[in-house]
């Protein structure tokens, strides 16, 4: 039964299984998202990495840097919540 109103084939959909975001009071996605590597997409919102830096700096969504200390590289993690708020807060 497809109650998606996607294509089916043979028992198949192009739509991702539904999840519920809090299983026994746990949630179930990470409050971090990993900024991509170069010349990549954000799998969760497919923004370019571009993107999602210059709102880093502008100061539109959260971020964390970490970085070792004496190291020269380290990674960025974007707040999950507030990349979302930012995007929903642009429909408004």
């Amino acid at each position: 039964m497809n109650t998606h109103n996607t294509p089916e084939v043979s028992g198949y959909t192009a739509q991702p299984p539904l999840v519920p975001a809090v299983v026994n009071g746990t949630n179930l996605y990470p409050e971090f998202v990993r900024l991509p590597k170069a010349r990549s997409r954000c799998p969760l919102t497919g923004l370019s990495r571009t993107s999602l830096v210059e709102l880093v700096d502008c100061g539109a969504i959260k971020a964390v840097k970490l970085r070792k200390k004496g190291s020269l590289r380290g990674i960025t993690l974007l707040h999950r919540e507030s990349l979302l708020g930012y995007l929903h807060a642009l429909t408004a």
